[in-house]
């Protein structure tokens, strides 16, 4: 689900993940962006990403997965690239994490 407010893009995920042990396992993983475009081709962006676990009982607090990222990403048909720095938020989260996204529009058009 996503807002587009001038500048401003507010987007929440809320994935349902699967470890294909059945539907009663699914697992509540949402994501979070909130983004500025400076442009047509560049935005600055914030996003969170979390593992609050099984639908049917959430971890305990501390046991729960959250990250924030600082996003810079670059748009150019048919290359787009995502660049982000990211530390965690609960003790069962990775203290520091570096992501990179190199994705190319597959539709062949420039």
């Amino acid at each position: 689900m996503g807002w587009h407010i001038g500048h401003l893009d507010l987007i929440f995920n809320p994935i349902l993940d699967n470890s294909y042990k059945g539907f009663a396992n699914l697992d509540f993983a949402p994501a979070t962006r909130l983004a500025w475009n400076l442009s047509s081709r560049w935005a600055l962006a914030a996003e969170e990403y979390a593992d609050f676990g099984p639908l049917r009982h959430f971890y305990a607090r501390d046991q729960q997965s959250h990250q924030l990222f600082a996003v810079l990403n670059y748009e150019a048909a048919p290359l787009s690239i995502e660049v982000g720095m990211g530390f965690g938020l609960t003790s069962a989260t990775d203290q520091r994490v570096l992501k990179l996204i190199l994705a190319r529009d597959l539709n062949g058009r420039p």
